[in-house]
């Protein structure tokens, strides 16, 4: 086995690790808030450990299932990247939508990059969104 070869095994696995562990975070909190069907189960932290071990679980399996599709073929796993992709837009794109489009009580934490920084950092995605979606945009050329 090369050295190269035994890197990329590495490297593979901290990625797996650091993709795990972020959507483990994040369902945890979103579990925290009670935004979701099974919050109450996916919330308990484990009295052994101190961790999250239901969450981890969920995720894990959820994971393994979605690693199921490579047996349905290449169709379904594109399928399940288009939706996936263009739901993170949605997903980013409503909150920054509702923060200029309603009326909120909102008021900056100390660490505040202000108005005009803001402004910038909700438009710039809400425009890319646009274009990644955009049903022209599949014909642009970039040569």
């Amino acid at each position: 086995m090369s050295t190269t070869s035994t890197s990329l095994r590495i490297l593979r696995v901290t990625a797996l690790l650091g993709y795990m562990m972020g959507s483990s975070m994040l369902l945890f909190a979103r579990a925290r808030d009670g935004a979701l069907l099974l919050s109450s189960i996916l919330y308990r932290i484990n009295s052994f450990t101190g961790m999250p071990v239901n969450t981890v679980w969920f995720v894990i399996v959820m994971a393994g299932l979605l690693g199921l599709l490579v047996c349905a073929g290449a169709g379904a796993i594109d399928a399940i990247s288009t939706v996936s992709i263009t739901a993170l837009y949605v997903a980013y794109a409503i909150p920054m939508f509702a923060r200029f489009a309603f009326d909120n009580d909102f008021k900056p934490g100390p660490f505040n990059l202000g108005f005009f920084v803001g402004v910038r950092s909700d438009g710039i995605p809400l425009v890319l969104s646009y274009i990644a979606t955009d049903e022209r945009s599949s014909t642009v050329s970039f040569k």
